[in-house]
């Protein structure tokens, strides 16, 4: 169900491209990766506009990012 409303908000907030929608960690993170540390931070979650906030308990390794690993995590 978590995977769901997060895929559905990624959705809805207008992050994929409509003929492109990468659903995978890897394309949720490139969408958003701003500074190009393969890795988004609170601040570049926020800037996607998924209007779901961001998925601090991901950050497996508590870096104070989301890398592609982790959000394959929190959407499988």
């Amino acid at each position: 169900m978590k995977r769901l409303v997060l895929v559905a908000a990624l959705a809805m907030g207008g992050i994929f491209p409509a003929v492109a929608q990468d659903f995978s960690g890897e394309g949720i993170v490139a969408q958003g990766d701003k500074n190009a540390d393969k890795a988004l931070d609170k601040a570049e979650w926020e800037a996607m506009g998924s209007g779901y906030p961001y998925p601090a308990e991901g950050d497996a390794n508590k870096d104070s990012k989301i890398d592609a690993a982790e959000m394959n995590v929190l959407i499988a």
